[in-house]
């Protein structure tokens, strides 16, 4: 009874940081409940903060508009930076999904194949 509550609040744990991180808390602790808190952390971790990279593309895109504005300057063609699609981890890639994934079903396996007594 103890490692479940441990398990769901370090679960909690990781959804809280996937949040402060611009991620979607409910799919981080579905992730950290179903693989491990420990993977989740380490996977969230590894991956780049979505709020760090959303006030860098506003400030990208002030400097622009303040460069395009200025009096008798020459019109200045200058990248764009994409916008984040809101509710979407989209920084991580496919493989590392399906490694996940696949990671998960063994885990649940193992864990299925202890409960009934075959390993």
């Amino acid at each position: 009874m103890i490692l479940i509550v441990a398990w769901i609040s370090f679960a909690a744990l990781v959804s809280w940081a996937s949040h402060s991180r611009g991620r979607d808390r409910v799919n981080w602790f579905a992730f950290a409940v179903v693989a491990s808190p420990l993977v989740a952390g380490i996977v969230l971790a590894l991956l780049p903060d979505l709020n760090r990279i959303e006030l860098q593309r506003r400030q990208h895109e002030e400097l622009l508009a303040a460069l395009r504005s200025r009096d008798g300057a020459a019109p200045i063609d200058l990248p764009q930076i994409p916008a984040r699609s809101s509710g979407t981890d989209y920084f991580m890639p496919v493989a590392l999904r399906w490694a996940l994934f696949v990671g998960a079903v063994l885990c649940l396996g193992y864990i299925a194949s202890v409960v009934t007594g075959g390993g």
